[in-house]
């Protein structure tokens, strides 16, 4: 399971059916989580629209299985699920994590994966994510990714 320190899962988690669910899906090797953002509170499978336009058209593999390829009837193939997720270990570790980026680390996982794992988000699941857009200090942080750009774009570049 991947979370950071500022998410907090709740009943709506579900977290042993989505192991379940992977247990009885071999094809699928990632499931996300809807997430609400506390300060916020809208609909956790509302925010999954943010989702939905990462196809990963033009990553360095075509997607296993078609974006937005409905498993049953709470699962939904995307290129790119929120960061919280349950996965099978060896499947994310064939992938691994550039500790060189700070911010887009996500982003760049996602782009990396395409065509090397199935990820799915589970609908009317819920984890609260506490995110302030107020405190100036940390979103000074959280916007800082020039670096992070550079470093991806250069390594794209490379073939690597």
């Amino acid at each position: 399971m991947r979370m950071d320190d500022d998410e907090l899962l709740t009943l709506k988690t579900c977290l042993g059916d989505q192991v379940l669910f992977l247990e009885h899906h071999p094809e699928i090797d990632l499931v996300a989580f809807c997430t609400l953002t506390a300060i916020r509170c809208k609909n956790p499978d509302e925010e999954v629209s943010r989702f939905t336009s990462f196809s990963m058209q033009g990553a360095p593999k075509p997607l296993r299985i078609p974006h937005m390829t409905q498993i049953d009837g709470n699962h939904f193939v995307m290129g790119k699920v929120p960061n919280l997720y349950v996965a099978r270990t060896e499947k994310i570790r064939s992938i691994g994590w550039d500790e060189k980026i700070r911010m887009m680390d996500h982003q760049d996982f996602f782009w990396r994966a395409a065509g090397n794992l199935v990820s799915v988000i589970a609908l009317g699941t819920a984890v609260f994510h506490y995110h302030n857009p107020f405190q100036k200090h940390y979103q000074k942080y959280r916007q800082d990714v020039e670096r992070d750009l550079a470093y991806i774009s250069h390594q794209r570049r490379k073939g690597l």
